[in-house]
């Protein structure tokens, strides 16, 4: 699993950054997508994928273990569709 530092520090190395730049950049990378989210814009990364807000309306659904009729409240959910060379490459390397 890859976490937000090595990111930074890949980051670092590729494009010789310090430490402190390159965490900036990357926080601000992840900072714009994430208030852009929340505005409810999708987020299109181009070979990479698109980010976006789907919205579920409140419904009725089952407790499965006691089978208790229950209120699944609404809620909006991130969604990523990967591109299509990503997506083929995954294949590829699998």
């Amino acid at each position: 699993m890859m976490k937000k530092r090595t990111i930074i520090e890949n980051t670092k190395k590729e494009v010789n950054l310090t430490d402190k730049q390159s965490q900036e950049v990357i926080n601000t990378i992840f900072d714009t997508i994430s208030k852009a989210l929340i505005q409810g814009e999708n987020v299109k990364i181009r070979g990479f994928g698109t980010f976006k807000i789907t919205n579920y309306k409140e419904r009725n659904g089952r407790n499965p273990k006691t089978g208790e009729k229950i209120v699944i409240p609404a809620k909006r959910v991130i969604r990523l569709n990967v591109a299509k060379d990503l997506k083929n490459e995954i294949q590829k390397n699998h």
